[in-house]
């Protein structure tokens, strides 16, 4: 019984600390150094936790005013931790080698050269299966999704489409963003087919028409085998 109780009281303690994630968010110096926590991860961030985790925490107000400082650098520490592996995960595509070779170290990526540029390079977009649209880091990411799941939809089939794509457009692969391929339009426009049928693409039953261009172009190709696992993974 004693356990039960101190289940459920930790369980209320854990629903009562909910209340401060905005507070939180609001005193992050700089929201857009990288991507915030959601509500369920801020509660498991150490600071936080102590709020609730522990037999008996103390899960007030002042309790959370008292740890407001080490709870921003615990945000802060998510920010730095989710640009290091949206790093990791493009170099890890583009240079085809196991993401696990890749440092973890933020010393590894300095600010100055992992910079917004370097994430709106063609080769840096990612995609979303969801909306078959692509994103650079860090808008990729909305409040409630995996991140984790985003990273890892990076991979050499997309990258090396990309390449494909800058250099018929007679791009730079080291310069190119994706708005240079958009606001090529017509050039990377065509009529694709599409084969579709049998819950896991077994059987081919019937192909579907539509004019693609390069914005649509991603995704189906991570959709050719939707049980491969990514390179850099």
């Amino acid at each position: 019984m004693a356990k039960q109780r101190e289940s459920q009281a930790r369980s209320d303690r854990r629903d009562a600390v909910k209340v401060y994630y905005p507070l939180a968010i609001e005193a992050v110096i700089d929201p857009s150094a990288g991507i915030l926590p959601d509500l369920y991860e801020f509660l498991e961030l150490p600071k936080v936790r102590l709020l609730w985790k522990p037999a008996g925490a103390d899960d007030s107000e002042a309790a959370f005013t008292k740890l407001l400082d080490s709870i921003v650098r615990d945000i802060q520490d998510h920010q730095e931790k989710t640009r290091i592996q949206a790093i990791r995960s493009i170099l890890a595509a583009t240079r085809d080698v196991p993401i696990s070779t890749l440092s973890l170290e933020s010393s590894a990526y300095p600010p100055e050269e992992y910079d917004s540029d370097f994430f709106e390079l063609a080769t840096s977009v990612y995609c979303k299966r969801s909306s078959k649209k692509v994103f650079s880091f860090p808008e990729l990411v909305d409040i409630g999704e995996n991140q984790n799941y985003l990273f890892s939809s990076l991979d050499l089939r997309q990258t090396d489409a990309v390449i494909a794509m800058i250099e018929a457009a007679g791009l730079d692969t080291e310069t190119a963003k994706w708005e240079d391929l958009v606001q090529l339009g017509p050039r990377f426009k065509w009529i694709n087919e599409t084969p579709f049928g049998g819950i896991f693409w077994m059987q081919r039953q019937y192909t579907s028409k539509a004019v693609w261009d390069c914005e649509q172009l991603v995704s189906p190709i991570l959709f050719i085998n939707p049980f491969t696992t990514s390179n850099s993974n």
